[in-house]
C-alpha cells in the first residue's frame, strides 16, 4: 500500500482559521516546515488584512435580548436597529382556508 504523506499533511491542517489569527500562523509556520523538510526554498512575508473586533453581538425581539455569535466583516447594524415584519403569517393564514 502507498504512503500519501501529503494528505496525512492535508488532515493536520484541515481545521478552521481564519486571516491574520494565531491559527493562520501556526498552519504557516506548518507548511514551511514541511516545504523545508523536501529542500523547498519557502519563507513566510508580512500583509496587510481588513480585520475586525467583536464587541457584542445581541438579536433583541419584542424587548428580549438574546446572545448570539457575531460575524466578522458581515457589516453593523445601525444603533436604532432595523424592523423587519414577516408576510409569511399572512401567506400561511391564506392557504390554510
Amino acid at each position: 500500500m502507498k504512503n500519501y504523506s501529503s494528505f496525512d499533511f492535508l488532515r493536520k491542517i484541515s481545521f478552521e482559521r481564519v486571516g491574520g489569527s494565531d491559527k493562520e500562523l501556526n498552519v504557516a509556520n506548518m507548511i514551511l516546515d514541511e516545504c523545508k523538510k523536501y529542500n523547498v526554498d519557502a519563507a513566510i512575508e508580512d500583509f496587510e488584512i481588513d480585520g475586525y473586533d467583536i464587541k457584542k453581538a445581541s438579536l433583541v425581539v419584542e424587548g428580549t435580548s438574546f446572545e448570539v455569535t457575531g460575524v466578522g466583516m458581515s457589516g453593523s447594524t445601525p444603533n436604532e436597529g432595523i424592523t423587519y415584519t414577516s408576510k409569511f403569517n399572512t401567506y400561511a393564514r391564506k392557504r390554510k382556508r
